[in-house]
């Protein structure tokens, strides 16, 4: 047994959103003298990046990051010990990665840190490949944990809503065992690891499902409402997005309506929602929340803007409500093409020189053009349909937004 001994962080570092990160994370991250990152493949790349993105602003140098490759899985649906199996014969893969990393890598004395989506405790196999490692011998070290924010905490928080209602327990499940579980009076089902949308499965006109992919992202999309109304739209986003992103990492909580409820956790009824429709209208902000999320439509029409820029008009759009949804090069270099999104509102932005005419004209329709206008400094003009201002973005496309006249 070697006595070299070095000090391993295990950093929770949130769903996705750079801001889940909690001071204790920062704090941590700012000791570490070496990042280990485990890639998985060219589809998940920007899952690395937005580590990377998070190492760049927060860790303090001089530090080093160390990349490897995760072990292939095979995920082939079976039984619960070919599972079982299956998934010892993958961590034990993997242990032999991290215990390579930690030996070579990490000098003794020194402290090294794996940056975790998520919470450490929920779902992820870090401590238990690392006790594995403890367990052979071969290599000392001591490992500390920083709790991280959850996707099922984030689920809940966007949604606006708890994960237990009062008294009541609440189950968390990997989707394989959905069917053992079930659902009854007495709790609610957080579902984890949907590889096979084990929610069509669910039967009862009474359930609800609040569920949510890409949580704490720019491409997060959220859908909630009875689940026989909307079972249908989210087998359809989870589609688009895994053709889209070539992956998808979504959570969902499902529980029953029983009525009346009180306490602010489960679906209201039609007066409550009438209510909180009213809330929601009067509080809802001139430029849109830019994590509600387009797509939800099966038919579209999406204008094209020619941009010289596509980062730096993804900046300016931001100011007008758009958030990037996605973006793609065929190589490095090449010119890039992207979708912004205003709630349902899209746009591409195309640094192709044949996909659009510089100088488009595009027009928006929105609730309050007084907003826009003070975000951009720019006078309202009124006309018999619409009170309007009209932008120019940094490429010269003209947008025409406007509120109708009542």
């Amino acid at each position: 047994m070697s006595t070299d001994h070095r000090h391993l962080l295990v950093i929770g570092i949130g769903a996705g959103d750079p801001d889940h990160l909690t001071l204790a994370a920062l704090k941590a991250m700012r000791r570490a003298d070496v990042f280990f990152l485990l890639g998985k493949g060219p589809e998940k790349s920007s899952l690395t990046d937005l580590r990377r993105r998070m190492l760049d602003e927060h860790a303090r140098a001089p530090y080093r990051v160390v990349e490897a490759d995760d072990p292939w899985r095979d995920r082939t649906p079976g039984g619960r010990s070919e599972y079982t199996a299956a998934v010892h014969d993958w961590r034990g893969r993997r242990a032999d990665v991290y215990e390579r990393l930690i030996r070579d890598e990490l000098a003794p004395g020194r402290t090294g840190a794996f940056l975790v989506w998520g919470d450490p405790a929920l779902y992820d196999s870090t401590l238990g490949v690392l006790s594995e490692i403890e367990a052979r011998g071969t290599v000392a070290f001591d490992t500390e944990v920083v709790p991280g924010v959850s996707s099922v905490s984030a689920l809940a928080a966007r949604h606006r809503t708890t994960l237990n209602r009062v008294g009541r327990p609440v189950h968390i499940t990997p989707a394989r065992r959905l069917p053992e579980v079930g659902l009854d009076d007495d709790g609610d089902v957080v579902v984890m690891l949907d590889a096979q949308e084990a929610f069509t499965a669910v039967e009862g006109d009474d359930v609800w499902i609040y569920w949510g992919a890409y949580l704490g992202t720019p491409d997060e999309l959220l859908v909630s409402g009875r689940l026989p109304d909307v079972a249908g739209r989210i087998q359809r986003l989870r589609a688009e997005a895994r053709a889209r992103h070539g992956w998808i990492m979504d959570t969902y909580l499902l529980r029953t309506v029983d009525g009346a409820v009180d306490d602010g956790s489960g679906p209201p009824g039609p007066a409550a929602a009438a209510a909180a429709a009213a809330r929601s209208s009067a509080r809802t902000p001139s430029l849109p929340d830019p994590a509600r999320r387009a797509g939800e439509g099966e038919e579209e029409a999406v204008p094209v803007l020619r941009v010289a820029d596509a980062d730096a008009a993804v900046a300016w759009y931001r100011r007008l409500g758009f958030v990037k949804r996605w973006g793609h090069r065929f190589e490095p270099g090449l010119p890039a093409f992207v979708e912004i999104a205003r709630g349902p509102v899209k746009l591409f932005l195309s640094e192709h020189a044949g996909d659009a005419r510089p100088g488009t004209l595009v027009y928006l329709r929105v609730c309050d053009v007084d907003a826009v206008a003070d975000e951009f400094g720019v006078p309202v003009t009124t006309a018999p349909w619409a009170r309007e201002v009209e932008l120019r973005d940094p490429d010269g496309n003209r947008l025409r937004v406007g509120t109708p006249a009542e």
